[in-house]
């Protein structure tokens, strides 16, 4: 098979009104969460179920609030190879000492992370369940911190509407 430089397939799971939102008027990094694993940005996973776990959870949490009607949703973006490239980033690739480190700091509110004090347009690695330092085995997170990075997304592609289900179910490695 010859390397055609392929754009990365991501996938962002989420409620059916955010996914509406994003489709409509894009990534807006001031509605994301503080304290995740790899600090506020917006999340993406290379992995389609993973990001049906999202969904499922993000909904279940609203349907407990004040949204019992949230249906779960599933945007797809198509970000070129060389794009990313470009971008100042950070990557795992297990969750070593130097993972764990990160994700603590990020999760305790360590707010910039990348060099001299600046951001990292994007950062890679593991899923993790914090804070009992496992991760998913077989999955990934792609997070965005930037404006810029958030650019290399494109429009949204594809949205899957609720119900989603997922096909497969991943382990926790210690």
């Amino acid at each position: 098979m010859a390397w055609k430089n392929s754009p990365v397939r991501l996938f962002h799971g989420t409620d059916d009104v955010s996914a509406d939102e994003i489709s409509r008027t894009g990534v807006d990094l001031s509605r994301c969460q503080p304290l995740t694993d790899f600090g506020t940005g917006f999340y993406t996973t290379t992995h389609l179920d993973q990001a049906k776990n999202w969904a499922n959870l993000r909904t279940a949490r609203l349907r407990l609030g004040a949204l019992p009607n949230a249906g779960a949703a599933v945007i797809a973006f198509e970000a070129a190879r060389t794009g990313l490239a470009g971008l100042k980033s950070l990557n795992f690739v297990r969750d070593d000492a130097d993972y764990w480190a990160f994700v603590r700091y990020c999760r305790t509110g360590g707010r910039l992370h990348g060099p001299g004090g600046a951001q990292y347009d994007v950062v890679s690695g593991p899923v993790s369940l914090w804070s009992q330092k496992f991760v998913i085995s077989g999955c990934d997170q792609f997070s965005f911190h930037t404006d810029i990075a958030v650019k290399q997304l494109g429009p949204v592609r594809k949205t899957l509407a609720a119900p989603v289900k997922t096909n497969r179910l991943f382990r926790i490695l210690k």
